[in-house]
């Protein structure tokens, strides 16, 4: 696949953001363990499928998977501001991923969320070339199986992003349903536990996320884009990296006034 096949699932005024943002981010990751994921990876898998979609949804954020904290450099400080730091090294008991990193592009304002494989393990990704290098990607049922199952919360009074049951309701349209049931099933951590509770076919658990929704629409909520600032607990200025003040990186984002 080319990079126009990535860029083309943003809106043109989007495009350069995703670009500018890649191109910051990949001298400074181990590229072999990084997998694309989230609505990068919904919006490239239904653009490839021709599907129609609204590509020019806004967006604030990119989501990433990397294997180990390690793979992330902290020569990436002098591109991205640190944003959160989250190494969860010998605290296994505490935490059920491995690490979270959250980094913000100054011009563009967006987000980049990385993520450890641990606990929604990709399985069978995919590859898409970006600048004529080539990048993982979750596949479609893999995506659709990690949004399902982080949005079955709501049956236990959590709230979720209206955006995710229309990335699911796309996705639905391009995946193999019995490939995303395995997927489901392959993936043990579920809302604070190690296990995952449903034994039923993924799109029964589906139709049950669906039916609270209609009884429940508070369910679906969206965040603030005015915060508070705070300091982040879990934050810690490691392995070469220097947080940013929560202050200076929302005067950044526009989430204060």
């Amino acid at each position: 696949m080319s990079t126009d096949t990535l860029l083309n699932s943003f809106g043109e005024k989007n495009k350069e953001d995703v670009r500018s943002c890649l191109l910051k981010l990949l001298p400074h990751v181990n590229i072999n363990n990084l997998i694309l994921c989230g609505g990068l990876a919904v919006r490239y898998h239904l653009r490839r499928s021709n599907k129609t979609f609204d590509y020019g949804r806004e967006f604030n954020d990119l989501d990433f998977l990397l294997k180990d904290v390690g793979d992330l450099k902290s020569s990436i400080c002098k591109d991205l501001i640190v944003y959160h730091y989250h190494d969860y090294t010998n605290k296994k008991k505490e935490h059920a991923d491995d690490f979270f990193v959250a980094l913000v592009d100054r011009s563009s304002k967006v987000k980049l969320d990385i993520f450890s494989y641990v606990p929604y393990t990709p399985f069978d990704v995919e590859e898409v070339e970006f600048e004529n290098v080539k990048i993982k990607i979750r596949n479609p049922e893999d995506q659709l199986a990690t949004q399902i199952l982080e949005s079955a919360v709501v049956l236990e009074g959590g709230t979720i992003n209206p955006k995710w049951i229309e990335n699911i309701e796309m996705l639905l349209t391009i995946s193999d349903s019995d490939k995303a049931n395995k997927y489901f099933h392959s993936k043990h951590y579920y809302n604070g536990r190690e296990e995952n509770p449903f034994t039923e076919n993924v799109l029964d658990v589906y139709e049950r996320i669906k039916n609270k929704i209609k009884v429940n629409p508070e369910v679906l909520a969206t965040k603030s884009t005015k915060r508070t600032p705070y300091k982040c607990e879990l934050c810690e200025n490691k392995n070469g990296f220097t947080v940013s003040p929560m202050e200076n990186v929302y005067k950044v984002l526009g989430y204060t006034e």
